[in-house]
């Protein structure tokens, strides 16, 4: 069915996703649904790959979220 798109539950057909990569820290471990900032900006961690062996970085697909984080 060629032109249509099928949508699961709360899912949306634009979202704004981002891929960082990081540097492995043994005081921060990484994972799926995390809530990240950077800068003022908001992400939702959606998957997590480690890359090099031993694993040297992290590549993190990401979310754009609009929760609002206050201190």
């Amino acid at each position: 069915m060629e032109g249509y798109l099928q949508l699961n539950a709360g899912e949306s057909a634009l979202y704004d996703a981002w891929n960082f990569i990081i540097r492995f820290s043994p005081s921060f471990a990484p994972v799926k649904d995390m809530i990240v900032a950077n800068g003022d900006d908001i992400y939702t961690i959606r998957k997590v790959t480690e890359i090099d062996e031993p694993t040297n970085y992290y590549e993190l697909l990401c979310v754009k979220s609009d929760l609002n984080l206050t201190t």
